[in-house]
């Protein structure tokens, strides 16, 4: 199963409210895409802290300051913005982060763009379009 599918099954179990099978597979996805696989050669930007198992995608840009990991997963065309801290956090394809992050267990779905700053936050799916803190599509787990 590729990791799209396994994600879409993540987001169809935690849908359903059976959280403890919810956690299973995504510490099952983070086994599986991170700590087996964990590429941290390819991206654009200074250089970032990481502790490892990091998985970075193809076109990461990832800004100054930044810490990721440990057991991150960071997909395609991503933009992680200065200052940021992700650590237990899955990062979809095609998301944009704002600056003065700190994600802990997170989950950001592909093609979400978060124009803000100073936001810190765990155990949530991220998702949508979000100019300022007000607009942020968030769903706790």
């Amino acid at each position: 199963m590729n990791k799209k599918k396994e994600f879409e099954a993540i987001l169809s179990i935690k849908e359903k409210g059976n959280l403890s099978e919810f956690h299973s597979y995504l510490e099952g996805f983070l086994g599986k895409f991170v700590k087996q696989n964990h590429y941290i050669d390819n991206y654009i930007g200074d250089y970032p802290s990481f502790i490892e198992p990091v998985f970075l995608g193809n076109n990461v840009e990832i800004g100054d300051d930044v810490l990721l990991g440990p057991n991150v997963f960071i997909g395609d065309n991503c933009k992680i913005g200065d200052f940021n801290e992700l650590s237990n956090s899955i990062i979809l394809d095609n998301v944009v982060l704002g600056s003065l992050f700190k994600l802990k267990n997170c989950i950001v779905v592909s093609n979400t763009l978060l124009n803000i700053e100073n936001l810190s936050i765990e155990n949530c799916i991220l998702s949508g379009v979000a100019n300022s803190k007000e607009e942020l599509d968030i769903k706790y787990y």
